[in-house]
């Protein structure tokens, strides 16, 4: 049965990535480590019988007599020790693989409703290589293709708004910098100068992403070659910079590939999240004209009432119709990458959940087993007391005590463990601390809900014992 849901879970699970995650799709079931869980298993069943085996051959005829329970029926202290030892530490494991889920999945959803600062729904990209050396070896083709292209694209139907964007934000979780300085403040020199992250866009960039221009304009057609240098930046770098004061029209060095470019502040928008949450991002951004810049791989950005995926046939005819020997890859939507960007998170939570739930589906069945097997013990004992006038919350009050005593030592010994082992994940969190109390609250909930109905049976079981029965056996 195990290993059926290995197979199983294991397809379950490659069918959560994306298919071009490096290598997950040979994800399978490990031949070395099925030999090594086998061992483990058959070692675990012999030392299971071996223990109690060795326990009653060393065992004197009294003492036994005595453990088993005499007169009584009940187990002895022995044997009750080690299952509530048993029990107790299956509640304790649980607790710590329920709170790391817990603490994941909230991780995972302060994750996906990190504000990203631009509207990524409808939205459609494909990137666009510029291939030939018609291209590599003169930039004004590179531009007049985009002149070309993006008015085509503008016209297609259940187009918004189309850009091009040689960096699209959440493309990558790497950042172009490029190291700045501001006219009228001192210069740092080489090495020491803040940088911004750049991207190079063309018209109707922040109406296509639904970014806010907070002052000035977007770019337009006038921003050519042969006019001034002009950069549109972000509020953070406006505030440092200028603050209380307006930057437009103020002067801005930056130290681009091809050496360094005065640009002429025209626009400040809003600062937008530009790699993955939780990875460390660049203080400032700045935007240049594509018209000013050279190009080569540039990502086509376009936003649709309709079904922006439907539109790449369309993309790829009027690619074609101005250069066919242009291609068009990595076509998806911009919810689709921002999922991509998740997985790793997503498949992390969905798997130390599974791991957790199995955990406890198992110690649920160990206090279950634990309690009806002292209630099969100690029926002679329940029967007397019922004879004797103990009413059903006395009974119920003797069975759950046990219960309720495994659970609180494996609560306790489990949220030690769990702050213990907090700093274990950091490294996967966002925006939830390691010591979360929400998430230790959601596995102390989910524990006292499964030892509840655990420890509800065998008590159930207990209150129906006929008394005149239970003393003749």
């Amino acid at each position: 049965m195990g290993l059926i849901i290995a197979l199983a879970s294991t397809e379950a699970t490659k069918k959560l990535c994306p298919r071009d995650l490096y290598r997950f799709q040979e994800l399978g079931v490990d031949w070395t480590t099925l030999f090594f869980v086998l061992f483990v298993t058959v070692l675990t069943a012999l030392l299971s019988g071996l223990w109690p085996a060795l326990s009653l051959s060393r065992a004197t005829l009294a003492p036994s007599l005595r453990d088993l329970g005499g007169r009584t029926g009940t187990s002895g202290p022995g044997q009750n020790l080690a299952k509530a030892l048993l029990v107790t530490v299956q509640v304790a494991l649980t607790c710590i693989l329920l709170t790391g889920a817990s603490i994941l999945i909230r991780s995972f959803q302060a994750a996906q409703n990190a504000p990203l600062g631009f509207n990524p729904h409808q939205v459609l990209t494909a990137a666009i290589k510029l291939t030939g050396a018609k291209y590599e070896s003169d930039a004004p083709k590179g531009r007049a293709f985009w002149d070309a292209l993006l008015p085509k694209i503008r016209q297609l139907p259940g187009v918004i708004s189309a850009t091009m964007n040689d960096q699209p934000p959440l493309m990558w979780d790497w950042e172009g910098l490029a190291p700045f300085a501001v006219d009228g403040r001192p210069d740092p020199g080489p090495g020491r100068r803040p940088a911004l992250t750049w991207q190079m866009v063309s018209t109707d960039s922040f109406r296509t992403m639904q970014v806010p221009v907070l002052q000035g304009r977007d770019f337009d057609e006038q921003d050519t070659l042969d006019k001034g240098n002009v950069i549109i930046v972000d509020n953070a770098l406006a505030e440092r910079y200028f603050p209380g004061q307006s930057p437009l029209g103020r002067g801005i060095m930056v130290q681009s590939w091809d050496g360094p470019r005065h640009c002429t502040i025209i626009g400040v928008v809003s600062h937008i999240r530009y790699k993955s949450p939780g990875q460390p991002e660049n203080s400032f951004q700045g935007y240049f004209p594509y018209t000013q810049w050279g190009l080569d791989t540039v990502w086509l950005v376009l936003r649709s009432n309709l079904d922006p995926g439907a539109l790449a046939p369309a993309i790829r005819s009027a690619v074609a119709s101005i250069d066919p020997g242009i291609p068009v890859v990595d076509v998806r939507t911009y919810d689709d990458l921002i999922s991509e960007k998740f997985v790793t998170r997503r498949l992390c939570a969905f798997l130390v959940t599974l791991f957790s739930g199995a955990a406890l589906f198992l110690s649920s069945i160990g206090l279950y087993g634990t309690l009806a097997y002292s209630v099969g013990q100690r029926t002679r004992e329940i029967g007397i007391r019922i004879t004797l006038g103990a009413q059903v919350a006395d009974i119920l009050r003797l069975i759950t005590a046990q219960g309720v005593k495994i659970l609180g030592i494996g609560l306790l010994v489990g949220i030690i463990g769990a702050l213990a082992g907090a700093h274990l994940i950091v490294g996967l969190l966002y925006g939830v601390s390691p010591f979360d109390l929400p998430s230790f609250g959601i596995s102390v909930f989910l524990l006292c809900v499964a030892a509840t109905l655990a420890c509800l049976l065998p008590a159930l079981k207990a209150v129906r014992i006929n008394p005149t029965e239970a003393i003749r056996e």
